[in-house]
């Protein structure tokens, strides 16, 4: 790619998600983290109830423990 003269390589990567659902329970919504192949380093928690959003990150953060994976949460206020 070209920009203001400068050439720049390009090394991005594009991922898809199929069948994810913002509805679904605390256990689905680990499920799903934790059937990936990689876990995320990272989730942001946009949605939800405060008490809800802190109980996921509670499990979250148990389960990378576990594993001895690091992961930073961000949980936005609603």
């Amino acid at each position: 790619m070209e920009f203001d003269g400068q050439r720049y390589d390009i090394r991005a990567g594009v991922a898809s998600i199929g069948g994810y659902s913002t509805h679904a329970d605390q256990n689905g919504l680990v499920s799903f983290v934790t059937g990936m192949e990689e876990w995320p380093g990272e989730i942001r928690l946009v949605h939800g109830e405060e008490g809800a959003k802190n109980a996921l990150q509670q499990v979250l953060l148990t389960q990378y423990a576990q594993k001895r994976l690091p992961l930073m949460i961000d949980a936005k206020r609603s």
